[in-house]
């Protein structure tokens, strides 16, 4: 009996015939997930990232719904009213990130089974890195205030200002000590640059 938890999208690449290979959530039914799909294509790949990089995003993104889905979120519709996440569901996020729902997390969560009419144990499944979980709130932060901006936009009633504080809260999350040469900014790091578009 496995107890890890399961991310409600499977990541899928695709190498269309022209040789681009592309990153994509996918349901059970194979169907692409609109609003990542829509983020990883604007944001991530025609910025020029590798596959990698929309595969990094994506997952970072699975998490964030599996989140959702644990708490009863429903991110679109709530964005579409102008209701974004504060700073207590902002917080809840901290220990789905940490969440390991790798190949080893599966092999590890397990109930062990002790014999006839005794109880098992589960053995525990260690965290991921902390250099995962700042990648992950990073594109989580960078995809929420996307969604937000696209959903609700800033329809003169602060609403901007509200995506703002919400992803500064998420990124406010990310660990200390990643590795690089300390020169990372930590707020607006993934701000929306409008011109592009």
């Amino acid at each position: 009996m496995s107890i890890t938890p399961a991310l409600p999208y499977r990541l899928k690449t695709t190498r269309f015939e022209s040789g681009m290979r592309r990153a994509f959530l996918v349901d059970r039914d194979g169907l692409p997930e609109p609003y990542s799909t829509l983020f990883v294509t604007m944001k991530v790949r025609n910025g020029g990232q590798s596959v990698a990089t929309q595969q990094a995003a994506l997952n970072a993104i699975n998490v964030l719904f599996a989140h959702a889905v644990k708490t009863g979120i429903d991110l679109v519709d709530r964005f579409r009213r102008g209701q974004f996440l504060d700073a207590v569901e902002c917080e809840s996020l901290r220990r789905s990130v940490q969440t390991n729902y790798g190949p080893a997390a599966k092999r590890q969560s397990v109930v062990v089974s002790l014999g006839r009419g005794k109880r098992g144990y589960e053995k525990s499944v260690p965290p991921v890195a902390q250099d995962t979980q700042y990648q992950r709130l990073s594109y989580m932060a960078r995809y929420l205030a996307w969604l937000g901006g696209e959903l609700a936009g800033d329809s003169g009633d602060n609403r901007a200002a509200a995506i703002a504080v919400m992803t500064d809260n998420v990124l406010a999350l990310r660990p200390e000590g990643r590795r690089g040469n300390g020169n990372e900014q930590k707020s607006n790091e993934f701000t929306i640059d409008d011109d592009v578009l």
